[in-house]
């Protein structure tokens, strides 16, 4: 059988859909396949993270996509913010559109995988491109008959729903993430396990150490963490976030608390050594947690309906705690308690690469 030929599409903010796109492009490499190239929709003030730019397999396209904006203190969404940095952007948008059309008619892919980018969706409303789409991200879950909302909250949950069909036009199979075996639903969506990467799915030497470990979406929420540490300050505490180009790599704030910037490996080398992690609920970080059996703390950025989802869903399937502020007085009395069974979970992580692979040949035409 000839080798796919692969596109992948991927909406940039974060780390999430990169890190999977990482896994994916794994497991396509290991079946014999071939990533053709790399669409990354970012902001042109946004630098491409190291990490993603020295892994990728393929020459990577950049192109200016949607964006969420939050309030002054780089702590919260700000609707309408967002609405009207996007509508600012319009024309930006509208020539992404096109560029990611001619893209795809350059590179000729058998399949178009897009990480959940809403000009794609647009792209193949408009232009309707010949190659197959196929859309993967965990918000497709929130699609599925059995997923558990948190209660109330309907305006956002149907905004939500409305924007992942937006990602998704087009689309031949849409590839759910779920923290555990779901049935697929009739209508072109495939449940599957998190992707991981292959440096996650390595690593065996995780352990308890005495330190917390913590991931900050936006940089802003770094006083909340602060505050705590000055009355905790024998506590040791290293946290990831954004931080600003004159900042450094590393920000000592005294001998207990240091700040980070996002590193792969550094996180995921005191990932496996801490005593838990506190993080904003992005879905990669609770599906890592899970796998080593971290107890996780996860508090949603205020107005980001999708983490308030997955904070809702983390006590369900094992994972921890939630809460609304960074509360670490609570975590750590909660601590001794934490119980999870990570056999299973890896179980079902491991069916990844089967799932997705055999899903792409399909809609390519490639099954035997």
């Amino acid at each position: 059988m000839r080798p796919l030929r692969v596109l992948f599409t991927i909406q940039g903010d974060g780390r999430g859909h990169m890190t999977q796109a990482l896994a994916v492009q794994s497991m396509l490499l290991d079946a014999g396949h071939q990533v053709c190239g790399i669409l990354v929709g970012r902001q042109p003030t946004q630098p491409p993270p190291e990490f993603f730019v020295r892994k990728a397999a393929a020459p990577i396209t950049y192109y200016q996509t949607f964006a969420f904006a939050t309030d002054p203190q780089n702590k919260a969404i700000s609707p309408s913010a967002t609405l009207l940095r996007n509508l600012k952007d319009a024309r930006a948008l509208i020539r992404s559109i096109f560029d990611i059309r001619d893209e795809i008619h350059r590179h000729k892919p058998d399949v178009v995988l897009n990480f959940f980018e809403p000009l794609v969706g647009i792209c193949y409303a408009l232009s309707r491109p010949q190659p197959p789409l196929v859309c993967l991200a965990n918000q497709y879950l929130l699609l599925h008959p059995d997923y558990p909302f948190p209660p109330g909250r309907w305006i956002e949950r149907l905004a939500t729903q409305f924007w992942a069909g937006v990602t998704s036009v087009g689309a031949k199979r849409k590839l759910a993430l779920s923290l555990k075996p779901r049935a697929n639903v009739p209508a072109g969506t495939v449940v599957i396990p998190p992707l991981l990467r292959p440096e996650i799915l390595a690593r065996t030497d995780d352990s308890n150490g005495r330190f917390l470990l913590i991931y900050l979406l936006k940089a802003g929420l770094r006083d909340e963490i602060i505050a705590w540490h000055k009355s905790h300050p024998d506590f040791e505490i290293h946290c990831f976030t954004d931080l600003a180009a004159s900042e450094g790599d590393e920000v000592r704030f005294d001998d207990t608390l240091t700040f980070h910037r996002v590193h792969e490996t550094k996180f995921l080398d005191l990932m496996v050594k801490s005593g838990g992690m506190v993080a904003t609920a992005g879905y990669q970080t609770l599906s890592e947690a899970l796998y080593f059996g971290k107890p996780l703390l996860t508090v949603p950025v205020a107005n980001h309906f999708e983490q308030a989802c997955n904070a809702h869903e983390a006590p369900l399937v094992g994972a921890g705690i939630a809460a609304t502020t960074f509360d670490l007085d609570r975590f750590l009395a909660y601590l001794p308690t934490h119980r999870t069974d990570r056999s299973a979970f890896r179980r079902w992580v491991a069916q990844a690469p089967q799932r997705i692979v055999s899903t792409l040949e399909e809609v390519a035409g490639r099954t035997n």
